[in-house]
Formats: structure tokens, C-alpha cells, sequence
């Protein structure tokens, strides 16, 4: 029997990067998970209860402390040691056995991965997604005293390794994408009524831009200038301008007849947005980053399309999202403004398409679930594949 415990606190509330490893096997009964909140509000002490199969245990912080933030760092040894107490015992009667396994969702909790690891001898991995939380000295134990670290993308890896290099051997890049339920699927009539909610008529094309996806340098100018060709064969495009304070730094640039089909909004709420990527076209990602991309996943698996303002071709992972369809870039060397241009265009052109688009095989279940194995075989017994 594998047990597995994840351990969460209010930075790191889930899901776990771990649920892909262990969802295919839940029925056959080789594992047993427990899920422990640090620092719980939930419960004013230390509680125990069973959901759907999973041990949940919630830990109060002292009656005191409110926030991770405001704990001083002999108050939080201090309280590691109790957690430590208190897992130890929970725990005791697997302690030295080669199916214990704690995984913490970040790197916050690096005195209590010291104390189950030398308590319980238990194995320690723990997810790391660049953020600083509780501070360097918990962070630099956790990243010294786990057996392996799952990185949520490449750029934290960087960051990582950046600051200690010597534990390269046990560093993974794992991306964390939960499958969704299923498309949402907007019915004829609810698309109109959207669309009516915000001023557009069913025969408009809508693109949307939001700005805060952008670095503070992006280049407007060739958005603007891309959509006013696009207006000479769609006249019925609309160009909608997402948190963009600076609107008449660009008064100059946008022709007299663009006024009425460039919109710019500020202060939108995140189901606003939504609404206005739910009846757009497609929606246009300011800059192909790692970042910007595991932001979309969830919005890409649900039918919003997106197009890239840039050919992002030399990003060393597109290729991968090329591979498999989920982007389709025109050929390089034509410039940034032609390049949009002919993305709007194919988008129009494709417009009726109502197909989900397929993960790349780095962020689909299936591989994640693979990487996980090759991960957890060397330091587990051979239960952890299902």
C-alpha cells in the first residue's frame, strides 16, 4: 500500500501535480492519499475527516497568526516542529517503510520536510513554481532536503538552478494542467445575447487584446496598424483593447473612420472578460511566453481560439504545439504587422470552427502521468505505477 501526503497551505491550495499520477489507478485500492492543510482557517484546531475516499487533516497556525506572511521566523520554527509532531505521530506506523511519501506543494515548508523526512524516513519531492513565500532559509531546506523537485515550467527550473546549481540532478519541469470537465458550448441565442450585453451585431468579428499580458514596452502601434488592414476586406471587425490606461497615446495613430471599431476598456472583471473571449474570434496573446500559454490552456481546452501577434517559432517548445495542430503559424521573414495580418485573416476564414483544439503532449494527462512515473520509479516501489 502507497501512502501519499500532500501537503497544502493557503499559497498552495490545488490541485496537485500528483492527481495525474494516481486518478488512473483510484479503484484499484495501491494507494491512500491524505491531503494536510498548513495553516488552515477551516478549523479552529487540529481536525481529521474522510471525503470521497481521501484523508483530509487540517492544522491550525497558533490562535495569534492570521497569514503565512506575518509568522517571525522563531514563531515558525517553532510551529514546524509541532506540524513535524503532529505528522510523526499520524504517521508513525509507516515511518521507515518505502511507500511514504510526502509531496508539498511548494517550498514553504522546508523545516517540516527535515523533520517527516528524518522522524518517519519517508520520501520527499515537492513542487516549485519560482515564488517566494515563507522566505529563502525554508526554501533552501525544502530544495535540499527532497528526494526529487517537480518545477511548474521551465522558467522556474531557471530560477532554481540560478540559485543552487548543485542540485540539478533532482530538478523535473512537470507542468500542472488540469483537464476540464468538458467545452462550454455557447448556444445561438446565448451568443447573442453577449454579444447584444456588449454593443455588437451577430455579422461583427470581435478580437480582443488584453494589454496586461503584455510586456510595459509592447508595441501597440503595429496591432493598430494590423487590424486597419484588416478592416479594408472585413468591415465588420471590431477591435477591443483590454486595460490599456494610455488611450490618447495613440489618437494619432488610429484613423478618423477606426474610431468606432477600436474599443478601448479598462477595469474589467474576470467574468467581463470572459464574456468578451466567450464571442470573440479569437483572442490575441501579446507576447508567446511560457507564462502567457499555461495562462490560456485552461481558455484553449474550452474552444477560445487565440492567435499570436508575433511568429513565436523560435521558442524551443512551440515546436511542440506545432506538432500537434494546436498552433499553425504563417512563414517568418514578413514582418510583425504582416504576420498579425494574416493571422486575423486565417481566423476570419476559420471563423465556423467549433472544434476543441487538442493539448500538446506536454501538457496532456496522458504524458504528464508518464513523466510522473519516470520520476517517482527510482525512489518508489514499483506501486507508484498504477
Amino acid at each position: 500500500m502507497l501512502h501519499v501526503v500532500k501537503i497544502f497551505d493557503a499559497i498552495a491550495n490545488g490541485p496537485s501535480v500528483l492527481d495525474h499520477l494516481f486518478l488512473s489507478s483510484q479503484e484499484e485500492g495501491g494507494h491512500l492519499v491524505y491531503s494536510i492543510y498548513i495553516g488552515s482557517h477551516q478549523y479552529a484546531e487540529y481536525t481529521e475527516q474522510e471525503i470521497d475516499g481521501e484523508v483530509h487533516i487540517y492544522i491550525p497556525f497558533p490562535f495569534a497568526v492570521k497569514h503565512l506572511a506575518n509568522i517571525s521566523e522563531p514563531v515558525l520554527k517553532k510551529y514546524a516542529m509541532r506540524v513535524t509532531d503532529i505528522l510523526e505521530h499520524r504517521f508513525a506506523r509507516f515511518a521507515g517503510e518505502s511507500n511514504l511519501l510526502f509531496h508539498f506543494e511548494n517550498c514553504n515548508w522546508g523545516y517540516v520536510a527535515q523533520g517527516v523526512k528524518a522522524a518517519l524516513k519517508a520520501t520527499v519531492t515537492c513542487s516549485y513554481n519560482g515564488a517566494i513565500g515563507a522566505g529563502s532559509a525554508m526554501q533552501l531546506a525544502m530544495v535540499h532536503s527532497a528526494d526529487s523537485i517537480l518545477c511548474t515550467s521551465q522558467n522556474a527550473r531557471k530560477q532554481l538552478l540560478a540559485a543552487c546549481p548543485e542540485i540539478i540532478e533532482k530538478v523535473n519541469v512537470i507542468y500542472n494542467v488540469v483537464s476540464p470537465a468538458g467545452k462550454t458550448v455557447l448556444l445561438p441565442e446565448q451568443s447573442d445575447i453577449l454579444r447584444s450585453n456588449w454593443g455588437l451585431l451577430t455579422a461583427e468579428s470581435v478580437f480582443v487584446f488584453d494589454k496586461r499580458m503584455a510586456g510595459a514596452q509592447y508595441d501597440i502601434p503595429y496591432l493598430i496598424q494590423a487590424f486597419t488592414s484588416l478592416k479594408q476586406t472585413a468591415p465588420g471587425a471590431r477591435l477591443f483593447i483590454l486595460h490599456e490606461p494610455d488611450i490618447m497615446a495613440y489618437a494619432s495613430l488610429i484613423e478618423k473612420r477606426m474610431w468606432s471599431s477600436i474599443t478601448f476598456i479598462n477595469g474589467l472583471t474576470a467574468s467581463e472578460i470572459m464574456e468578451l473571449y466567450m464571442v470573440a474570434n479569437a483572442v490575441i496573446i501579446p507576447a508567446f511566453t511560457e507564462h502567457n500559454f499555461l495562462y490560456i490552456l485552461p481558455l484553449l481546452q474550452q474552444g477560445i481560439h487565440f492567435i499570436y501577434d508575433k511568429d513565436p517559432s523560435e521558442n524551443r517548445w512551440f515546436n511542440e504545439l506545432v506538432n500537434m495542430e494546436v498552433v499553425k503559424p504563417t512563414a517568418a521573414g514578413d514582418g510583425d504587422t504582416r504576420y498579425l495580418l494574416q493571422q486575423l485573416r486565417g481566423r476570419l476564414i476559420h471563423s465556423n470552427s467549433t472544434s476543441v483544439q487538442e493539448l500538446p503532449a506536454v501538457f496532456a494527462p496522458a504524458f504528464i502521468r508518464k513523466q510522473l512515473i519516470a520520476v517517482y520509479v527510482d525512489i518508489l516501489s514499483d506501486e507508484v505505477t498504477g
